[in-house]
């Protein structure tokens, strides 16, 4: 598997960054989330997104967060999923409905894109919330909107291209899925199970993640590294040439996608916050054998504030 220099640069940065994150149930704050009530917040800031899709403008943005969650004493909501969690002495297991995080990939491909970023709410206090184990992809599936700075006239059309043989639209496609979580002291450890339900793209993905969160000063401190199998059908649906021709030739195989993520925050007041984001994301070897794929990690930084309603 190669590595390219960005990347690494990026995975050092982790080891030095200072990380927000969600708390798990100990020593929780004023930052934890009540349950029955809503959690509504915003973030604006500079945003940088290193695409590993061929043609697509790497570049710094005006980035825009958004945030919506509801957990009550076992239904929840947060953002693209809806699910109910059973508690066991030890463990929490959710069963949940989620919109498919892959696709946030293309939206990037937009004048006005839409960035899957880490969530930057709070935990509630009796869930083990771990933002849809951060690093599917880059991520989980809270919504940004960038507005690039850069020139977007040399981003790849929207549809197929004039050889009718590579497209940069994919559909949104839904999951039903499995999660486990075990927290012991600051640090949480999940796997979880996911499959397409919509017949989109007919695969699925598995994954396990450790996160660890702790505070410096007033910073608080959020570290998440995550490994998520996902099939051979996943694979070739978002990150080959899509629904043409082509696909029966060009064939990808399933494969492990490698993630680290850092988030660090520090209250300004009781509403507004300093915020700090970063991402990084180990494909598997697809540029050889994807056309639109031309590296092999994707990298995304973010620095601003954030207000909560």
């Amino acid at each position: 598997m190669k590595y390219n220099t960005r990347l690494l640069i990026t995975l050092l940065m982790f080891t030095l960054s200072l990380p927000f994150g969600l708390h798990a149930n100990d020593d929780c704050d004023a930052h934890c989330l009540s349950e029955g009530q809503w959690h509504v917040a915003i973030a604006a800031g500079a945003g940088y997104f290193d695409s590993p899709l061929t043609n697509v403008n790497d570049g710094t943005s005006l980035t825009v967060l958004s945030d919506i969650a509801w957990y009550g004493e076992n239904a929840y909501f947060d953002n693209t999923e809806l699910g109910y969690t059973h508690f066991t002495d030890s463990f929490e297991i959710d069963f949940f409905l989620r919109l498919n995080p892959e696709n946030w990939l293309y939206q990037q491909s937009t004048d006005i894109n839409l960035l899957p970023v880490n969530t930057f709410a709070s935990s509630n206090q009796k869930h083990l919330i771990d933002s849809d184990f951060i690093g599917d992809y880059a991520t989980g599936d809270d919504l940004g909107v960038g507005i690039e700075d850069s020139d977007q006239s040399d981003k790849p059309p929207q549809g197929n291209s004039s050889n009718n043989t590579v497209t940069y639209d994919r559909k949104w496609a839904g999951d039903i899925g499995l999660r486990v979580r075990y927290a012991t002291g600051k640090s949480i450890i999940g796997i979880f199970l996911a499959q397409d339900i919509t017949a989109v793209y007919n695969g699925y993905s598995a994954g396990l993640n450790y996160r660890y969160t702790h505070e410096v000063g007033n910073w608080t401190l959020n570290h998440v590294v995550s490994a998520t199998f996902k099939s051979q059908n996943l694979v070739e649906y978002y990150y080959g040439v899509g629904d043409t021709a082509v696909s029966n030739v060009i064939h990808l195989d399933s494969d492990w996608f490698y993630s680290l993520n850092s988030t660090a925050s520090k209250p300004i007041n009781a509403d507004w916050q300093w915020l700090l984001m970063a991402s990084a994301t180990q494909l598997p070897d697809l540029a050889d054998a994807s056309p639109i794929i031309d590296s092999d990690s994707t990298v995304r930084l973010f620095a601003g504030v954030s207000y909560a309603f």
